[in-house]
């Protein structure tokens, strides 16, 4: 398991000393690794409070470009990101707040690749799919669907 940082343990000196946590606690969550998919209203929520409290790794996936009624709810987008990709404004505003590994996925990349899978599966051959491989591999998947 990886240490912390000098760095990491004095951003987290609070939560640290929340009993039954710790340190130990500290370093399974810059292990743990957190699939995202959506990260408007609820994702966005998410997204900020798992990478403040220091999650280890986060995977967004999302489509669609910001607009202006997205703001009042969508706590990852800003005003200059109206007509910019959601999931490029997220990935932005998060490398500017925290230290956090982040992957991402299109909406349309998901579509295309699990769409590619589905058509060279042959008939009566175990599914596996995109959105399984996509799944797998990450501590929690919260819904963030609004």
């Amino acid at each position: 398991m990886k240490k912390l940082t000098e760095e990491e343990k004095a951003t987290y000196q609070w939560q640290m000393w929340v009993p039954g946590f710790g340190e130990q606690g500290q370093e399974k969550l810059k292990q743990a690794s957190v699939l995202i998919s959506r990260v408007g209203g609820v994702g966005s929520v998410v997204a900020l409070e798992l990478a403040a409290a220091g999650i280890g790794k986060l995977v967004l996936a999302h489509g669609g470009n910001i607009k202006p009624s997205d703001l009042n709810r969508q706590l990852l987008m800003t005003y200059d990101g109206i007509g910019k990709s959601r999931l490029e404004s997220a990935v932005r505003r998060l490398k500017e707040l925290y230290h956090v590994r982040l992957n991402t996925y299109t909406l349309e990349e998901v579509r295309q690749e699990a769409g590619g899978r589905r058509q060279k599966e042959r008939k009566g051959e175990k599914r596996k799919g995109f959105f399984i491989t996509l799944l797998s591999g990450h501590d929690i998947k919260p819904s963030c669907r609004n």
